[in-house]
């Protein structure tokens, strides 16, 4: 008598366009992923990129399913790899508004938490085994305040990361770096075979 092995549950998250932008490349890499990697079956989620709003809508969905897993995904425009963020910062700093409108010029995201909290997953492993890299810097952004209040509000009770993607080619203006659509989809599977 064969024995199966459970599958777990991934909660993967990306983001809306924003700064007026038609697309943002986390959700059309989301999107793309296969509903079932390796032993996680995945519950796909569009957060808004909205301070605090973001952070709630995961929250929200994730007591709702219980996951192993939160793996959040997000648009970094400049980058020219994936890249798995390894600190969340306790800062809010923007030089755009969010979907609301609202823009921060420096202040802490809860006055009572630490500066910084590590993420909880092996950033080094999943970014050698899919060829990515690790950034020491999420930004100050609603990615970060996301991740941040995720880390925070959790406690390790659950295991949760952040990673960066390029822009898509079509995005990409001038000579602002970009990867494929096919690419990030691969790397993005290979890290979660390997959580």
């Amino acid at each position: 008598m064969g024995y199966r092995i459970m599958s777990r549950k991934l909660l993967i998250t990306c983001f809306e366009p924003f700064n007026n932008e038609a697309i943002n490349s986390s959700a059309s890499a989301v999107e793309k992923l296969s509903a079932e990697i390796g032993d996680f079956k995945l519950t796909k989620l569009l957060v808004p990129v909205v301070y605090n709003q973001a952070f709630e809508t995961v929250r929200q969905k994730a007591e709702e399913i219980r996951p192993d897993v939160i793996l959040c995904v997000g648009q970094a425009g400049g980058r020219s790899n994936v890249t798995l963020e390894k600190i969340a910062i306790n800062y809010r700093c923007s030089r755009i508004a969010d979907n609301a409108g609202n823009r921060f010029a420096g202040v802490r995201i809860d006055e009572k938490g630490s500066d910084g909290i590590f993420i909880n997953l092996d950033v080094e492993r999943l970014a050698s085994v899919s060829n990515s890299e690790v950034s020491l810097s999420a930004g100050a952004f609603v990615c970060n305040d996301m991740i941040y209040m995720l880390l925070n509000h959790y406690q390790n009770r659950i295991r949760a990361g952040f990673i960066h993607v390029p822009y898509l080619p079509e995005q990409a203006k001038g000579k602002t770096p970009s990867l494929t659509l096919d690419r990030i989809v691969e790397k993005l599977t290979l890290i979660i075979e390997n959580l």
